[in-house]
């Protein structure tokens, strides 16, 4: 196993004329523990190497060398050795064999990789595959001319003396034939030679180079990395990030990478924060090669912010076009839920339409009065229907001309001043509307209506005439949205579109639950349910 310390790279050890090579174990409790020198042991240190004789399963661990003296050395990183067993019915050990490449048609070498400064070599044998092949006694296996069935592992044997005892080392190379490639350039990928960066001062940034360094996995002959130089001095070295005691920019680890049968070294210097000094330096990413160097410089520049951030731009576009729409799907929803909308808000806040306006009805009901067999529907309709669900149900205080006028008066002075008293005058319009009380109700409610504005009409389509020249005209001035029409089953629920948009209609009062009715009871208000009956003996009742 060979020391892989670079002595080259320091000075002050490799000028000592008096310094060694030393290994060490890591035990089992994480230690390192000085490797034996002795001659006669069975590890022994020649040179730069560590010689096993022979190799132990329990010779697996992780080594490391020093070298140097107790004054200057230099210490390798620590080193994985991995022992492993061939199967016996295998001729060599594909698992540690080392794969190398050669181009068709070319001399080519195979090395047994036993150093020839090895002392007591007895004997050398080659295979290919299981096959022993006629060579020379040599570590070196010759091709003059490489071809296709040259491919294939092959197995030097070396046959060892030490101390009266033989031993073998065995090495497994997998030769590759393949077709000559094409001569390539090393380069720096991604633009030009010259490159300008844009960067935030204050915010984080990173540079980045990647090079092309051929088409060989094994390829390690290259070097990336960065300068930074300021106008008027000689470049220096990034530092690592690594270096914990440095502060950005800082280069970040080389990174190998094979992709496609292609090989890339990619590295990047990272700003934490970008500072106004930094602009000074333009930042070099330098690529070392056997063709030549190659450069790639890095001018940064600080970035023009624009008159409108791209996001506050982005963000006012997508509200011009969304809010639009919104507020159009907004004012569709609230056209067709209107009457809902208003109701809610009603219940929601109490509002009372009824308080110091001086009027004693919420609304006056006409009706066609007659007592005939055609009219009993529209008569039962106005009685009992439209008064016991706005009464009832919704709290509504009505005027019905027949129940509520005590009979002997001018009908007409007092149809003027009830309906004076009301709040809306409801007009259930039906084929017999004709009667003389009825058309003088419906011509009074439409002048002080659309002339006095003091009463609102709300007419209910009950059973339209066939014949409406006997109506007024000014009945065609009401606005459509003041008009129902009762469709029977459909309108009879009390959350049907009818009675929604008859409470909308009607003034607004402080919300009543429906089916509460409050009764005076012996001078205290009690409250029954407007959907049973009772029967009241001995006692006096009064409606509230």
């Amino acid at each position: 196993m060979k020391c892989p310390v670079h002595i080259e790279e320091n000075p002050n050890v490799s000028q000592n004329s008096g310094n060694v090579f030393t290994w060490f174990r890591e035990n089992e409790t994480k230690e390192w523990t000085r490797v034996s020198q002795e001659t006669n042991s069975r590890l022994r240190v020649i040179k730069n190497r560590l010689q096993f004789w022979p190799v132990e399963a329990y010779d697996n661990g992780q080594y490391l060398c020093v070298y140097g003296n107790s004054t200057h050395n230099a210490t390798s990183d620590p080193l994985s050795f991995i022992v492993k067993r061939r199967n016996a019915d295998e001729c060599s050990n594909p698992v540690c064999a080392l794969e190398r490449s050669a181009n068709r048609g070319i001399a080519g070498t195979v090395l047994c990789g036993v150093a020839e400064t090895v002392p007591n070599i007895t004997n050398i044998l080659w295979y290919k595959g299981c096959d022993l092949l006629n060579q020379p006694n040599e570590l070196r296996l010759h091709f003059r001319t490489l071809s296709d069935t040259d491919s294939g592992n092959y197995t030097c044997v070396v046959t060892l003396t030490r101390e009266g005892k033989n031993y073998t080392h065995t090495k497994t190379t997998q030769l590759l034939v393949k077709d000559p490639e094409e001569s390539v350039i090393p380069n720096i990928l991604e633009g030009d030679s010259i490159s300008s960066e844009a960067v935030e001062i204050g915010k984080p940034h990173t540079l980045k180079c990647k090079g092309f360094i051929g088409h060989m996995k094994e390829n390690r002959d290259h070097n990336i990395y960065w300068l930074k130089k300021e106008a008027g001095s000689n470049p220096i070295v990034v530092m690592e990030c690594a270096n914990k005691k440095w502060k950005t920019p800082c280069e970040t680890e080389v990174q190998f990478n094979y992709d496609n049968g292609n090989a890339f070294l990619s590295t990047e210097v990272h700003f934490e924060e970008v500072k106004e000094e930094d602009l000074k330096f333009n930042y070099i990413c330098k690529l070392d090669n056997p063709f030549g160097n190659k450069n790639k410089t890095f001018e940064l520049r600080k970035k023009e912010q624009p008159d409108i951030a791209q996001r506050t731009f982005t963000t006012g576009i997508t509200l011009a076009i969304v809010l639009p729409i919104l507020f159009i799907l907004m004012s569709v929803v609230c056209l067709i839920f209107r009457i809902d909308l208003v109701l809610q808000y009603r219940r929601i806040t109490n509002k009372d339409e009824t308080k110091s306006d001086g009027k004693e009805y919420d609304a006056y009901v006409s009706y066609l009065k007659y007592s005939k067999l055609e009219t009993e529907a529209e008569t039962k309709f106005a009685l009992e229907v439209l008064s016991h669900t706005l009464e009832d149900f919704f709290g509504y205080k009505l005027c019905i001309f027949e129940r509520d006028v005590m009979p002997g008066g001018a009908t007409v002075d007092d149809i003027d001043s009830l309906i004076d008293k009301s709040r809306r005058l409801i007009i259930i319009l039906s084929k017999n509307y004709t009667s003389d009380n009825a058309m003088y109700e419906l011509e009074s409610g439409l002048y002080k209506s659309l002339v006095e504005r003091k009463t609102k009409v709300i007419v209910i389509e009950y059973n339209l005439p066939e014949d409406f020249t006997l109506l007024p005209e000014s009945l065609d001035l009401l606005k459509s949205s003041s008009k129902l029409k009762w469709e029977e089953d459909r309108s009879r629920p009390l959350n049907s579109k009818f009675w929604k948009k008859m409470q909308y209609l009607m003034p607004a009062k402080p919300f009543k639950p429906p089916g509460e009715k409050p009764i005076a009871y012996n001078g205290k208000v009690v409250t029954f349910s407007s959907r049973k009956k009772y029967t009241l003996i001995n006692c006096f009742a009064k409606e509230v």
